[in-house]
């Protein structure tokens, strides 16, 4: 009996270990998609291709147009963007634990393909109109 609950003990301990070195330095992109009309993209496909990745990760914009890509390593990223017809590509340099914020416009009333460059030092976009809203503000501290 004192076995099986030693084991118990070193099985609890084991299970609420800090997080690896690996997964405290990984960075992540978090962001929104918006359509012409500057309304929020649901279900726009959000690709990271990046040498540093073994495949590309990929997800959809909720019904607010907002996505998060979490766990990345560092490196330079080029992030695609699909809805419909349409692609943009955004470039993104990562360091080591860094959150970086992406505002993407995709122009759906006809085939578009956009590869528009983010600042690495900075990790921005150009300026959008009302700033950072109030969840990627929180998302980023």
């Amino acid at each position: 009996m004192a076995i099986e609950s030693s084991l118990l003990v070193a099985m609890l301990s084991l299970s609420q270990a800090p997080p690896s070195p690996a997964t405290s330095d990984a960075a992540a992109i978090a962001g929104l998609v918006r359509d012409n009309g500057a309304q929020p993209l649901r279900g726009a496909l959000v690709v990271a291709h990046c040498d540093c990745l073994p495949r590309p990760r990929e997800v959809q914009t909720d019904d607010s147009g907002r996505f998060r890509l979490e766990g990345l390593p560092p490196g330079e990223y080029t992030v695609q963007v699909l809805f419909g017809a349409a692609e943009v590509l955004e470039r993104v340099a990562l360091e080591r634990a860094i959150r970086r914020a992406l505002y993407v416009r995709v122009d759906t009333r006809a085939d578009m393909r956009r590869d528009s460059g983010v600042d690495p030092g900075r990790g921005e976009g150009p300026p959008r109109a009302g700033g950072v809203d109030g969840w990627t503000r929180a998302w980023l501290r």
